[in-house]
This record gives structure tokens, C-alpha cells and sequence, in this order.
């Protein structure tokens, strides 16, 4: 698998892992932005927290992958509630 194919399937995974996050963290606040803080907040502290685990390492990219799951999944919510509105008229 080439170095390319590795990060594009990480991406994925960090999407699928981190977008249900911020649908529970918007169900918990309520809000959109808070929700995004709150999950960034955390993967923020998840990788500081690697940095201290033997054979792991703190990453920027990760931090910015968890931020992509997190807007993707606020995104999609944000959508289906514009879906859901323009039905009911």
C-alpha cells in the first residue's frame, strides 16, 4: 500500500471515528460551535497524551484529522436539518 493509499485510508477512518463525536457533543450542548470545541478541545488532549505512551508520538496532522471528522460530521447534521426543513415547506 503506498504512503498516499495509508493516509487517504487514515483520513477515512478518523471521519467515520470522529463524526458520530460531534453528533453526540451537539446533542449534549446544542450548539454547533461549542459541540467543535469541545471535540477539538479533545484531540487535543488525546495527543498530548501520546506523547507520554511508549512507541507513540504527538501529531499536528492527527489534531487536524479529528478537526475534519468533527466538521464533517456538524457538517452532515447541519445538512439532513436544511433537508428536513425545505420537506415540511
Amino acid at each position: 500500500m503506498s504512503r498516499q493509499s495509508r493516509v487517504a485510508l487514515k483520513v477515512a477512518v478518523w471521519a467515520v471515528c470522529l463524526a458520530p463525536l460531534a453528533l453526540l457533543l451537539y446533542r449534549a450542548l446544542g450548539q454547533e460551535l461549542p459541540a467543535f470545541l469541545v471535540g477539538f478541545a479533545y484531540a487535543i488532549t488525546d495527543e498530548i497524551h501520546q506523547a507520554f505512551v511508549r512507541g507513540r508520538h504527538a501529531s499536528p496532522f492527527d489534531v487536524a484529522m479529528d478537526a475534519a471528522g468533527l466538521a464533517l460530521g456538524l457538517l452532515l447534521l447541519h445538512a439532513a436539518r436544511l433537508s428536513v426543513q425545505s420537506q415540511r415547506g
